[in-house]
């Protein structure tokens, strides 16, 4: 287990009280502290939780059997929550931490949690994120599952942020980078899985040539959650691409946060499902 000491206080110290984040939090807390019955009594009936891989539970036993040969424990250390305006969907991100199968201590790898909520307050899904496959944590290599139906799905950016910034992807899938970097405001980064950064497009450009074109994206929705730095973007469905092997690939989970304000970018991170489909070398 990562030492305790080390480990600095997290946004769980900033979330409001009675918000739909501190529900998300509580729950979180719950289940590392393995208090079950008060994990099921925040789930709506039907609940549905969905890990890296595209792997689908029910329930807390299906969650345990996944989780078993990848660690022995995990923790997690909050960057922030986002929650709509509506406070019916919450994201949780930061980093996770804990102890591998054979025993080593494991830290900073990136997750985001995304939690729907019923009107009465418990959770009707939640859908996971993190950078495990890309850190070599096992077993992986999932088959990629069919996505829902739709086609790209562009008509799912309803509001002004989100709309900002499906042009912005659009513009990068399509070479048009020269408009992509226009919408970039002053200090703007981008944070890929491994904990890759970068500040430019052209360093992103030169990362992926290394594997192959880059990736197209077919859109599940987007979610609109206000913050202190601007309106944090979640767009979130499937990427496809080619790789340099000449081996393509398609249908592999995503999830970009992008942050708008006055109409300009401010971040980026990313999160996908390539390491645990083996489409990824890691870092």
């Amino acid at each position: 287990m990562a030492n305790l000491a080390e480990v600095l206080p997290g946004a769980d110290e900033r979330v409001k009280l009675g918000s739909s984040s501190a529900r998300v939090l509580d729950y979180l807390r719950t289940m590392e502290r393995r208090e079950l019955p008060k994990a099921l009594a925040m789930q709506a009936p039907g609940f549905r939780m969905q890990f890296p891989g595209g792997q689908d539970f029910t329930t807390l036993e299906q969650l345990f059997a996944y989780g078993a040969p990848r660690q022995k424990s995990a923790r997690k250390i909050f960057e922030g929550f986002d929650e709509t305006k509506d406070g019916r969907v919450v994201f949780a991100f930061g980093t996770l931490y804990g102890e591998r199968v054979d025993g080593t201590p494991f830290r900073d790898v990136r997750f985001v949690d995304r939690f729907a909520l019923a009107p009465d307050g418990r959770f009707t899904e939640q859908t996971v994120y993190n950078d495990m496959g890309v850190e070599g944590f096992g077993p992986g290599n999932y088959p990629i599952a069919a996505p829902p139906p739709g086609v790209r799905n562009d008509a799912s950016a309803e509001g002004a942020a989100s709309q900002t910034v499906l042009k912005y992807l659009r513009a990068m899938e399509q070479g048009r980078y020269d408009e992509a970097k226009a919408m970039f405001a002053p200090g703007f980064w981008m944070l890929f899985p491994g904990n890759a950064r970068f500040t430019t497009v052209e360093d992103v450009l030169a990362g992926m040539a290394k594997r192959g074109s880059y990736a197209i994206k077919t859109f599940y929705r987007f979610d609109e959650c206000p913050t202190d730095q601007g309106i944090a973007v979640f767009a979130q469905g499937t990427v496809a691409a080619t790789l340099n092997n000449g081996s393509a690939y398609k249908d592999v989970r995503f999830v970009d946060r992008i942050t708008v304000r006055d109409g300009k970018l401010i971040d980026q991170r990313v999160w996908n499902d390539r390491g645990e489909h083996k489409e990824s070398s890691g870092r």
